[in-house]
């Protein structure tokens, strides 16, 4: 499983650097909006509970308002870049596809097996890199959320830090 995400990383690395940058930048932002989400929402409940006047509520609704509207313009922003990573990604698998096949010797060329093999390779490049880019993507959405959920939790419970 781990040297299956290695590979998975390591392709993408090499097909979108800059693209998979941009994605782990944007999934970061999104962690901050959900643990800016996540505190907000703490204040928001505690503030109901200690008053009923609008007034002093009001900030952390608009920061619970903010945070909802930058968690959405993170994933919008995110999966055009899984679009563009999966396009780089399929591109780059195609030309190596296109390379190997080059370097067959011509006799393979006459076998219906090879004629297969590289029919449902070249068929499969678009799927198999979208999959690619979706899975890795979510990995490191999962991880940066995973992190800005243990903050808040930390800060909310700070017992339960280890002594």
């Amino acid at each position: 499983m781990i040297s299956a995400v290695r590979l998975a990383f390591g392709f993408v690395w090499r097909s979108s650097r800059a693209a998979l940058l941009g994605g782990i930048a944007l999934q970061g932002l999104g962690a901050v909006a959900l643990l800016a989400l996540l505190l907000a929402v703490r204040e928001l409940v505690a503030g109901l509970e200690a008053t009923s006047t609008m007034g002093e509520i009001t900030p952390w609704v608009l920061v619970v308002s903010a945070a909802f509207v930058v968690t959405g313009v993170v994933r919008v922003g995110a999966q055009s870049l899984q679009l563009l990573m999966a396009e780089q990604m399929a591109r780059d698998v195609q030309r190596d596809i296109t390379h190997i096949a080059a370097s067959v010797p011509y006799r393979r060329y006459e076998e219906p097996e090879f004629h297969d093999l590289l029919e449902r390779t070249t068929q499969r490049t678009g799927t198999s890199s979208l999959r690619t880019i979706s899975g890795v993507s979510t990995i490191v959405e999962s991880v940066a959320a995973m992190a800005a959920v243990a903050i808040a939790l930390f800060s909310t419970i700070p017992a339960l830090l280890p002594p």
